[in-house]
């Protein structure tokens, strides 16, 4: 369409836009944990997060096997795999797939939906630090 135009029906479409990507070792083979949540290890490398709530420093932009640079997006709005529904404005956490879903309380909040989604779903997020829920 014209520029300005916006989506299919005239809707402005969301997408990625980078904040600050940061390179660090993958801790294990994270594969298949592209635009999922990662966290620091005691080795400093990143590994999924694997306890639902826990803290996350951001999501996994590549593909890399163990000793790998893993390239992990920590501000800006960026791809994330849904492990649930999630509604438009939802405050997201981690499950123990490194899935987001929408925060229970005490769980830690890394990011705020934009859109509607279903689990397994991929969508643009909104990377935040806002505390607990």
């Amino acid at each position: 369409g014209t520029p300005g135009e916006g989506g299919p029906e005239g809707e402005i479409m969301v997408m990625e836009i980078p904040g600050i990507r940061a390179p660090f070792e993958a801790a294990a083979d994270l594969s298949a944990k592209q635009y999922c949540a990662m966290k620091i290890t005691a080795s400093q490398k990143v590994s999924v997060c694997n306890v639902a709530g826990e803290i996350s420093i951001g999501i996994l932009q590549n593909d890399p096997t163990q000793g790998q640079e893993a390239s992990v997006m920590l501000t800006g709005i960026s791809n994330a795999v849904y492990g649930g529904t999630v509604a438009p404005g939802a405050s997201l956490t981690t499950n123990a797939s490194g899935f987001l879903i929408t925060a229970a309380a005490g769980n830690k909040i890394m990011a705020v939906a934009i859109e509607a989604g279903a689990a397994n779903e991929i969508h643009p997020v909104i990377l935040t630090s806002v505390g607990a829920a």
